[in-house]
């Protein structure tokens, strides 16, 4: 998993989560293949900046669901859904 950098005490706590949830601390145990890289911003990845246009429109989706968001609403179309389509838990998983 690549990541760009925020700051040291943010990566550091970034990265401390992403070791427990590697080592294990999840529904499907332990990920032994999975590891985390730390990204500058100056390197203007065209992933870093896909994975941004998708995860923005979410995370205001999920703040406050009530306003109109039509980014949203293109890629909800896009999000695995359950067979009765729902997306939440599904497609659409929101961790504390």
């Amino acid at each position: 998993m690549i990541v760009e950098r925020r700051g040291k005490s943010e990566d550091a706590k970034l990265e401390l989560e992403f070791r427990r949830i590697a080592d294990g601390q999840n529904q499907v145990g332990r990920m032994p293949n999975l590891d985390i890289r730390f990204m500058d911003k100056r390197h203007n990845s065209a992933g870093l900046q896909v994975a941004d246009l998708v995860a923005h429109p979410i995370g205001r989706h999920v703040i406050n669901p009530a306003q109109p968001n039509r980014a949203y609403d293109l890629i909800e179309t896009k999000l695995r859904r359950s067979a009765s389509g729902i997306v939440k838990g599904y497609g659409l998983k929101i961790f504390p």
